[in-house]
This record gives structure tokens, sequence and C-alpha cells, in this order.
């Protein structure tokens, strides 16, 4: 492999007419964190690359020397797809999104995901010479490219039905019949993979407001376009940009991280031509951090592993279930990973496919597969001495390198199985659609969700995997005294035999939270988080500890040994891997503002066809509207997350709420007659959920009382959801007397048409 001094600007050494060269530069070798890691990650990536030029060579080939795809050979649209920034959980949560869809009036669910720009460099390069005039105009170079790369790079990306295919098969072979059998999946994936990405994108500053032809007709259609009276949240300058897309659930959910990621990648190649640094330049910064990282993981697995040198004073031991448990008496308790097992969260914010296909090469030449899942192959690397990884998220990644590619050593994939499991977009939507069985339980929408994965995904799978709980949305407490409190068939019965699905849902229920089996952390306090799972009742029968635990906001090296010291088993990271330039060094512009290009997506708004009543005194984030006459009920997802101290629940103004921030501006009344926004009123009713919850701390027990079947308020076999129900409207709760009925007419003149 060429290696070059970053002196050098001549041009990339050409390949097929055009190549990507990854060139080496030493002084990138930055030591701003005092580690080991720095050294051995350098040493394994020289290694890597001279052990590996013939295989690397290869997925260079597939670029041109910026970094796009070239178009030939096995890959005539390029090795780019609709699916290539997606992850597995995508595939895993598309049954429950289907079955959701099947009890909304016409099987329609409109949703709209919104890109948070969280760097405060990026925003104020968007707003450079924005003015109220010429908020409809491209005027700063990155409005421009970030249009472009969405016009350009981002529709015409197309679905390959052969990855859907290799996704859906093996354990997960079964999984999107939901309750149609072979030929739902089948039309499920058409209706999916018979449809380009993106249907249309927007002029630049037209907001997209959805029409009945287009919900009919089930097109997806991207927005880019700029505020001035939304103030920036952090340096509240005049103007704020929005980039969305919305579209039918099953098809717009696929650009929810793809639009990410291509904004990222806009800006970064903005950022790099703008500092004449060449692609290929960065592409070797990115792959050195990946190997510090990888060589920093192993260290902290090692030495967690090790009693003679773990914090904690012990060898990690897959616990077993105490020999008194009725069930399940001496086996492993399942889904409990080594210390510290990695998985690869890959393709959100990342500089591209150039770098994703490389990183996996670089994770699968350095970890062993703990839970192999289909469509590989069982495969270890036993006796080789690696530590363990979950695998990778990327199954674009996984299907190039092993089907397409066929990068092999010694009959063994060069590329970790995909792994994945849900999203907060599960119970974000899931909040909008039955909204009313929130008013009296908080969180028992996102019990709805976690069911629906239970039957739908992980039992029909074979239970192959662990059975995931993410409860941070309004709280972690919040989400486990729903948990606590639904009782649900226990698919856990019987574990690790195969299932018999229908004998299991004809006995006895238990709570949702004892057929859990993996808490995923990605919000506030690790040992809070830990906390409140033993109050919770997350835990295994006839101890003190929990059961396993991911860490899923690692973003340093310093978070990561907490975690470890923590007793968490396992974390996912992305950019923690090589994208983030902030775990190995420290990145600012000339005026000190972080160049990290932080940002996130998450669905901002929800639209059905009504059916029905809301109230707005005990749903503010639910408004009543219409297209073309017909009623609608439109919703603003909301996500406050864990607070960052246990001991302060309250919302505070600094603290992170996530929802439209097209509501910033929007004011309402009260039935007293008080005037607040849209905004605050929300944050005042995400706080209370949250602080009547509790706080973490021994003794602090969550239980759930009095436990209530799931069943009795949602009916998953019903055509609505609605136990009893065929169809047609309900009432939401006996609060819609009289009055508050006036109250939502009020809010819907107020609200309409303000999607």
């Amino acid at each position: 492999m060429p290696a070059r001094r970053s002196r050098s600007n001549r041009r990339h050494r050409q390949r097929g007419g055009a190549g990507l060269t990854i060139i080496k530069d030493d002084s990138m070798n930055t030591r701003n964190v005092a580690s080991e890691a720095n050294e051995e990650g350098k040493a394994l990536l020289d290694a890597w690359m001279a052990a590996n030029q013939e295989d690397i060579n290869k997925i260079l080939e597939l670029f041109d020397a910026d970094g796009e795809p070239i178009k030939g050979g096995d890959f005539p649209e390029g090795c780019v797809t609709a699916t290539s920034f997606n992850d597995l959980y995508k595939w895993t949560m598309l049954p429950v999104v289907r079955k959701l869809e099947s009890l909304k009036p016409d099987g329609q669910i409109t949703v709209t995901f919104g890109i948070d720009l969280r760097d405060p460099k990026l925003r104020a390069d968007l707003r450079a010479g924005k003015t109220a005039a010429n908020a409809n105009d491209l005027v700063s170079p990155l409005e421009n490219a970030i249009y472009v790369a969405l016009k350009d790079k981002l529709k015409p990306r197309k679905f390959d039905k052969g990855l859907f295919n290799y996704v859906l098969s093996g354990p997960r072979a079964k999984i999107l019949e939901v309750d149609g059998g072979a030929d739902f999946k089948e039309a499920t994936i058409a209706a999916i993979c018979d449809r380009p990405l993106v249907d249309n994108v927007t002029p630049f500053g037209v907001k997209y407001t959805p029409t009945k032809e287009d919900i009919d007709a089930g097109n997806v259609t991207v927005s880019f376009y700029y505020k001035h009276d939304i103030n920036d949240p952090e340096s509240k300058e005049p103007g704020t940009h929005f980039i969305e897309a919305t579209g039918p659930w099953h098809r717009v959910t696929w650009l929810e991280t793809s639009m990410m990621q291509c904004v990222y990648e806009a800006k970064l190649k903005t950022d790099l031509k703008n500092e004449n640094i060449p692609y290929g330049k960065w592409l070797y910064g990115a792959l050195l951090r990946c190997a510090k990282s990888v060589a920093y993981t192993i260290k902290v697995q090692k030495s967690f592993a090790d009693a003679s040198t773990s914090p904690t004073g012990r060898a990690w031991l897959a616990p077993s279930y105490p020999p008194t448990h009725p069930t399940h008496a001496g086996q492993k308790i399942n889904g409990v990973p080594p210390p510290m097992t990695p998985a690869l969260f890959t393709g959100r914010r990342t500089g591209g496919m150039a770098f994703i296909l490389l990183q996996n090469l670089f994770h699968a030449d350095h970890f062993s597969f703990i839970t192999p899942l289909a469509p590989m192959e069982t495969v270890t690397h036993s006796g080789t001495g690696r530590t363990f990884s979950l695998g990778t998220s990327s199954c674009d990644a996984n299907f190039i390198l092993t089907q397409k590619l066929q990068l092999a050593k010694k009959d063994t994939p060069r590329c970790l199985p995909p792994a994945g499991t849900h999203a907060h977009e599960l119970s974000m939507v899931t909040s909008i659609l039955f909204p009313d069985l929130d008013v009296e339980t908080k969180a028992t929408t996102q019990v709805i969700g976690h069911f629906l994965y239970a039957k739908y995904v992980w039992a029909k799978s074979g239970r192959a995997g662990p059975m995931p709980m993410l409860p941070d949305t309004l709280g972690s407490r919040v989400f486990l005294n729903a948990a606590n409190k639904y009782t649900v068939p226990n698919y856990s019965i019987g574990l690790p035999n195969p299932i018999d699905i229908p004998a299991i849902e004809s006995a006895a229920e238990t709570p949702l939270i004892s057929i859990i089996s993996s808490g995923r952390q990605d919000s506030g306090n690790l040992l809070d988080f830990k906390q409140n799972m033993l109050n919770g009742g997350y835990k295994i029968p006839d101890t003190e500890l929990t059961k396993s635990m991911m860490a899923s906001e690692i973003d340093d090296t310093e978070t990561l040994s907490n975690a470890a010291a923590a007793g968490y088993g396992s974390f996912g990271a992305g950019g923690f891997f090589g994208d983030s330039a902030k775990v190995w060094t420290k990145a600012t512009d000339a005026n000190g503002l972080k160049k990290y290009g932080s940002m996130a997506v998450k669905a901002v708004r929800v639209m059905y066809k009504k059916d029905i009543d809301i109230d707005s005194a005990v749903m503010p984030y639910m408004v009543e509207t219409n297209v073309s006459g017909t009623p609608y009920l439109l919703g603003y997802p909301v996500k406050i997350g864990d607070p960052s101290s246990g001991a302060q629940p309250k919302l505070t103004p600094s603290d992170k709420l996530s929802i439209d921030k097209n509501q910033e501006l929007v004011k309402i009344t009260s039935a007293n007659g008080s005037e607040k926004t849209f905004v605050q009123a929300v944050k005042e009713w995400a706080s209370a959920a949250r602080e009547a919850a509790g706080a973490p701390a021994p003794g602090n027990t969550i239980t759930g009382e009095p436990k209530k079947s799931l069943k009795s308020i949602f009916d998953w076999t019903s055509k609505t959801g609605r136990p009893g129900a065929a169809g047609g409207r309900r009432r939401s709760s006996r609060r819609n007397n009289r009055s508050s009925r006036r109250n939502n007419r009020r809010s819907s003149r107020r609200n309409n048409r303000r999607y």
C-alpha cells in the first residue's frame, strides 16, 4: 500500500482511471489522550495495512480519489445503496412497524424525521450570510453543498433485494411474515425495494406539508429549509435550518440515518476542501483513530477479564440462575457477554462507505465473533487469543465484504456478523399512535413497542440473542414502572430451548421486565442507570446483580473505562471507532468552536387519520389537523432521556428535549386561560413524568403495582389494537368532558395545518 507524507499534495495514484489511496501521515498520531493505546494503535494499523494490502486495495478500487463510489463491474450503480448507512435494527424493527401500520386507518402512518444539528460550528457555517430576506435562497457554500448532496447523492439511491433476502434469512427468515405469512413478507420487501429511497426533494426553502395525493401514493419527500425567526439554541443568533424526510413509516424509516450521514459527509468534505486536505489523508487519520480505540478496547477487556488486574477484584464469569429458580435453574443468563464486548455502531455519522468497509475489515481482523446470527454460519476465531465483539450494525458492509468481494481467511468471512435490535424511533412513534394509553401510566406505549418486538422478532427468530430494552425515552424509571406493571406472554420460558409460541401465549403471563435480558443505557449517569435497573427488578433472581447491561453512549476512553468499572458487559460505539476526532485529539476552529460535526436525527412528527378523541390537557404533544377535509391526528414525539444526575430528575433549561423545533414559537392557551409556548407545555409534562418516577437509590423500589395484563388495554389480535374493537373511534378517557372537548376544538383551530 502506498504511503505518503502529509506535505505531499500530488494527485492520487490512478487505479482504473480513478482510484482512492490512503495517504499515510505520521503527524496525525496525536497524543492528547495519555494512553499506551496511542502507540499500540499505530502499530496495529501499520502491521495490518502491510499484511493486507491486496484486500485493502480491493476496497479502495471501488472509490475515486474523493471517496465517491465508482460505477461498474459488480457494482453497476456503485457500492452505495439505499441501505448503506442504515443499521440492522431497521430490518429487525420492520416487523413491528408493519404491525403497527396495520392497526391504523388504511394502514397509513406518516412520519417525519428531522436532523438536530448539534455542532455549533456547523450551524454557524450554515447561517453565514443568512437574513430574513434571503431565507429561501442558497447563500452559504455549506448550504449549497448539503442541498446538492441531498438532491444528487441521496435521492438516486436504490434498494437491493438481494441484500434484503440475505439479511432476512436464517433465524430472521420469518420475522417479516408478521401475521400474514410469506406473502406479507414478499409484499413488504416489494413495497420498499420497488421504490426509490426518495421520491421528491423540494426546492430549498420550502417546508413540505403532506398532501392527500402523496399520502395515498406512499411518497417520500426530503426538504431543506431555513427559519430566520427561530434562534440558535446556544448563540441565540437568529436563524435555524431544518433538514427533514417525510413519508409512510415503512419507507421513510430508511431515511433516518441515511439522511444524517449524507449531511455529515457533505460537511466533512466541505471542510476538507476548505483546508486543502485530500480525502485519502482524512481516511488514514480515521483508520488510525479506529486502531487506537480498538487497542484501548482490547486493553480494557483483558484487564477486566483478569482477576489479578481487574479494578473490581474478580474475573468475569457468566452468571447462572440460582439452583432454586423454578424455570432456569443452573442455566447461564441469556445474553450476558464477556466484559466490555463492543458492538460497532457504524454508518451514521461517518465519512463515507470507503471508511465503513475498511473499518469493518479492521474490526473483523482484531476481534472474534461472540453471537453470530444469520445469514452467517456460526463462526469463531478459537485459539487466536482475541477478545470478542458482538458484531457490526452495518449489513451492507457485511454483504459487500463477504458476499461481493468474498474476502476471507481460511474460510472465515472477514466481517463481523450483523448485530442490532430496535431504537428510540419505535418508542417515540408508538407514543403518538396510542397516546390515550399513556394518560394513566406513562410509557405504556413503550411497553407495547417492546412487547411487539418480543413477539414478532425475538420469539420468531428463536430468541437467538438477548431480549433488549431501551428505556430512557421519558427516563428509565418511567419505563421500568410500566414494564413492571404490565404482564405479557412469557416468551423467556424454557431458554435456551426452541420456543413453542402458541403454548407460551396460552400460559400464565409475567411482567414485561422479567423477559428482558439486555438493558441499554443511552443517556444520563452510568451508575444511576445501574441503580435504576436494580430498583426496577432487572436483576438475576435471588441476587442483587443486574442482568446484562450495555453502555451505548461511549464517546471517549474515560467513559469506556467507567462503564467497565461499573459492571457493564458490553458497549456500543460509532464515532469512538474512528469518525470522531475528539476521542484522540481536540479540534476547534479559529473562533474556538468545536469541529466534531455532532448531530442526531429523531422522529419529529407523526400523522394518521383520526381514530380517537384527544385531550390536549393530558396529551400536550397531540393536536388535530386535516388533510383535504379529512380529520387527522398529528403528534410531536418527545424524548428527554435520563438526567445527568439521578438525584435531580426535574428537567433543567440546559437538559435536552427532543421535539420539533418548529414548535418553538407556537403559543397555546390552557383551559384556565394562561398562555405558554407549545415547547414549554410539553417540557413541563415530560419533567413531571420523570420527577414522579423518583430517583435511583437503594431501597427506592419500582414495583409497578397494581399489575395489569397488557391485553386488557392493547389487543394485538384485533384490527385496531383496541380490545374487542373491529374498528371505529373511541374516547380517549373519562377526562374528555365537555370542557376539555371545547379545549380540543380551540387547540384544533390553533394548530390546524401546522405540520
